[in-house]
């Protein structure tokens, strides 16, 4: 299995999934001017990866104080997964059942966010070839990653 390459800012809880599954983990700053972007690297370098909690996902997209902030962030880090062969945005986290509008409790407070918002950011990816995949919890995205990595580091027929 190929070195996966983890941001230095990413979950300590992820490194070690990572590594229980068998996986050789080197930690990097990834961020720009440092790196390409994304919090994983796999495959040499070719992919990059961008994990996002669903509740995370959802405050980077609702109302900020300053307007210029929002969503800005997320973008910047989406855009940076073209800079791989292969980008991958990882949404971990059940998603609702949607009628039109989500009420969301975080952190006690309550955010509105329309469907539209969220499946917008998705058909973004998709418009600049960027693969949406979801997972229910870090365990399963933990074991996304890591089964992904093993795959590109067997050699194809």
């Amino acid at each position: 299995m190929d070195r996966i390459f983890v941001d230095c800012m990413e979950n300590k809880a992820v490194i070690q999934h990572l590594q229980q599954l068998g996986c050789e983990v080197e930690i990097k700053d990834l961020r720009p001017p440092h790196g390409k972007g994304g919090d994983y690297v796999l495959g040499d370098g070719k992919v990059g990866i961008e994990r996002k909690r669903i509740k995370d996902l959802i405050l980077s997209l609702v109302q900020q104080p300053d307007e210029t902030k929002r969503s800005k962030h997320l973008y910047e880090q989406l855009n940076q997964l073209k800079n791989y062969e292969t980008g991958i945005f990882l949404i971990e986290g059940e998603m609702p059942v949607w009628i039109d509008d989500w009420h969301v409790p975080i952190d006690s407070k309550v955010y509105k966010i329309h469907r539209n918002t969220l499946l917008g950011v998705m058909v973004w990816c998709i418009r600049h070839g960027i693969f949406v995949l979801q997972s229910r919890s870090l365990e399963e995205s933990t074991r996304i990653i890591a089964l992904y990595s093993k795959k590109l580091s067997q050699k194809q027929p």
